[in-house]
């Protein structure tokens, strides 16, 4: 099982997952993977001299690397699963699209985040900026990219950091490699191999962020816990089901109770929240620390969710005996409802969802400032993937 840690690609580190608890409840190798971030991961010229899309190289990279080596630690190499979570679960479902990842893993699980997310593509007007903005700061000529290239290897790894948090526009690009047309145009001419799939989302994507906001509290979960779940959803029906591969959904429902003086009261789910129990961070008793003061009720939870997801990992199916039927989705969309006590539900969110999918998608796709609004919403529920590592 080979981990992707989120963090919006721009924070984040594969060194605060500790996997040895998944690894010796449920008898898997866990590997997890770091990839290049920021302007490290993305920055790009706009032609051949700078491709950009260095993130998802280094995920290649490491896939690889797993094919190659996997076997000489007693893994299988014919029997991978990505599993992942916001920004690596975006980067996950980029891999199904892109030729290069063909055949190095075999199933996927996506947590809270899918490759068609709107603020992934910038315009060209804003890499230029930027491109502009980076060559200013660095005493660059940006009108010669091989010139511009060598300036900007001469400074220093710290200097180029402090560029990162002023530009916004160094995202996936097509490039020709990794993606030979926009991710939007993989899936609907089906240009990709589907593998059988887990793809959830939690009930309150975040509602951390509330205290920040004026919307009104009631609304601002209804609304980030919705944008997620319907670009989900756009991703079962646009590719895998369509495709031929079985797809298993699920909403994450419950409020950790480790974290409740965190968050108001109403936000049950909050983004990232399940990894606490997807790692069995109850059972860790290391220098990493997931998941303090958790109940008996909760370690039942993790137990049960670390078990879906390694027979999944084993066979491509998550159901096991003793644990509740989970049905692969289909035309009754049938999805598993994670919690401490565990139910079926149907068709999710029908309703937003037709909203984002027909009106929402027809306005975006002729406004910018619709366009800007809706994507720094959906920007918003991929930020601090790793919450749960904080200590008051």
């Amino acid at each position: 099982m080979v981990w992707l840690p989120g963090g919006a690609f721009e924070t984040g580190s594969a060194s605060i997952f500790d996997g040895s608890a998944l690894a010796s409840y449920e008898d898997v190798f866990v590997v997890a993977i770091q990839y290049r971030l920021g302007i490290f991961g993305f920055f790009n010229t706009g032609d051949k001299h700078a491709l950009g899309n260095w993130a998802f190289m280094d995920q290649v990279a490491a896939l690889t690397w797993v094919q190659e080596n996997i076997e000489f630690f007693g893994g299988d190499p014919h029997c991978v699963t990505i599993f992942s979570e916001s920004a690596g679960a975006i980067s996950l479902s980029s891999l199904i699209l892109s030729p290069m990842a063909k055949g190095l893993f075999h199933r996927d699980v996506m947590e809270s985040g899918v490759a068609i997310i709107p603020y992934l593509k910038a315009p060209g007007y804003e890499r230029n900026d930027d491109l502009q903005m980076v060559a200013d700061i660095c005493a660059c000529n940006v009108s010669d990219s091989v010139a511009l290239l060598q300036c900007l290897r001469a400074k220093s790894s710290k200097g180029l950091l402090s560029i990162n948090q002023k530009t916004k526009s160094f995202t996936r690009v097509v490039d020709g490699f990794f993606f030979p047309h926009d991710p939007l145009d993989l899936l609907a001419q089906k240009l990709f191999k589907p593998v059988p799939s887990i793809i959830g989302v939690n009930n309150h994507e975040c509602g951390f962020l509330l205290p920040m906001g004026r919307i009104p509290a009631k609304e601002f979960p209804q609304i980030l816990g919705g944008s997620n779940k319907s670009l989900a959803l756009q991703l079962i029906h646009s590719i895998l089901i369509n495709a031929g591969a079985p797809v298993y959904f699920y909403k994450f429902q419950h409020r950790p109770q480790c974290l409740k003086d965190k968050k108001p009261p109403f936000v049950k789910a909050d983004h990232t929240d399940e990894i606490l129990f997807v790692f069995g961070g109850a059972f860790l008793k290391g220098d990493i620390v997931m998941f303090e003061g958790a109940t008996e009720e909760e370690k039942r939870l993790s137990r049960n969710t670390m078990r879906y997801w390694a027979n999944f990992a084993r066979t491509g199916n998550p159901n096991g005996e003793g644990l509740p039927l989970w049905p692969a989705y289909g035309q009754t969309e049938d999805y598993l409802q994670l919690d401490l006590n565990m139910s079926m539900g149907q068709r999710l969110k029908e309703l937003e969802l037709e909203l984002w999918m027909d009106t929402l998608l027809l306005m975006m796709s002729s406004s910018r400032t619709l366009l800007a609004s809706l994507s720094y919403l959906t920007f918003l529920s991929l930020l601090l993937p790793f919450i749960f590592s904080f200590t008051p």
